[in-house]
């Protein structure tokens, strides 16, 4: 899920404010969430959540160096599930899904730079609770997750190389699906790096997104089957067009991303994979009142 805010706010990221100055910003989305199990060439269940939805955040720059900011966003949109082979019997549905998800609350420091002025870099902090019981209908995410970055920006007058060093952390999750019951995933966390390196022409930025990861054994449980997969990988990519003239910033973003667990498997003659493709683009608009 792409939000807007800091990350996504200016040509210069990750760029700070006088203390007091408030952001609120809106946002539109279309996403599509893929979740596949294959064993060789066979696709035994294919899930998908697409639909469009909007963001809304509000953020406060305690200090010169500190950030804090709260989002929410919501969808409507569908969930297909197509099953096949020894899922088959399942038979093929759709669920329309409407909802608020939970909020994603973030914290942003900047740390002191002394040789470098061009160079700035930080902490940043950024936690999603569960409330509500996740449903297939109603967007909930059934576990709290929890980012801890590092980041960076090296700044000049045409381009900008920012990215962070990341680490994630998923409890576990528990979703009530359709005529299934409910489907539970083990707690998992992910490591990796993020690359956002711009071209910066006035107000205006072209960004490029990139990124990989590397995350700990992820498996899933409902009343039909059980998937136990080792350690995944995960890579995504993307760009942003970027508009910022201090007081209103805008960008139109693009991201997609893909998740790779290979699947234990008693049978150790076909290849079995457990994969996530993400696609989400946005348009953004950010205004900092002072």
């Amino acid at each position: 899920m792409i939000f807007i805010g800091q990350s996504f706010a200016s040509p210069y990221l990750f760029k700070f404010y006088p203390k007091g100055t408030k952001v609120v910003g809106i946002g539109a989305f279309n996403l599509e969430n893929e979740r596949e199990f294959e064993k060789g060439e066979d696709i035994i269940e294919n899930l998908t959540l697409s639909g469009t939805g909007l963001n809304f955040l509000y953020g406060h720059y305690l200090s010169e160096k500190d950030y804090l900011e709260i989002s929410i966003s919501a969808l409507a949109g569908k969930y297909e599930e197509v099953y096949s082979h020894e899922l088959a019997y399942l038979g093929n549905r759709d669920n329309k899904v409407f909802g608020v998800r939970e909020p994603v609350i973030t914290y942003l420091r900047k740390f002191n730079t002394v040789d470098d002025h061009h160079y700035n870099h930080g902490l940043k902090i950024a936690y999603s609770p569960s409330f509500n019981m996740a449903k297939q209908t109603n967007f909930m995410r059934g576990h709290h997750e929890l980012e801890i970055n590092y980041w960076f920006s090296y700044r000049r007058k045409n381009y900008e190389m920012a990215g962070q060093l990341y680490s994630r952390y998923f409890t576990e999750k528990k979703i009530e699906l359709s005529d299934m019951g409910s489907e539970r995933s083990s707690p998992y966390s992910e490591v990796g790096i993020e690359l956002m390196p711009a071209f910066i022409y006035n107000e205006f930025a072209i960004r490029a997104i990139g990124g990989t990861g590397n995350t700990t054994d992820y498996n899933t449980k409902n009343d039909q089957i059980e998937r136990k997969s080792d350690k995944g990988f995960s890579v995504y990519g993307g760009g942003s067009l970027e508009y910022d003239n201090e007081d209103f910033a805008a960008n139109l973003t693009f991201i997609a991303s893909s998740y790779v667990f290979n699947s234990i498997d008693e049978d150790m003659a076909r290849d079995v994979d457990f994969e996530f493709e993400n696609r989400e683009i946005s348009l953004n608009f950010l205004w900092r009142l002072r």
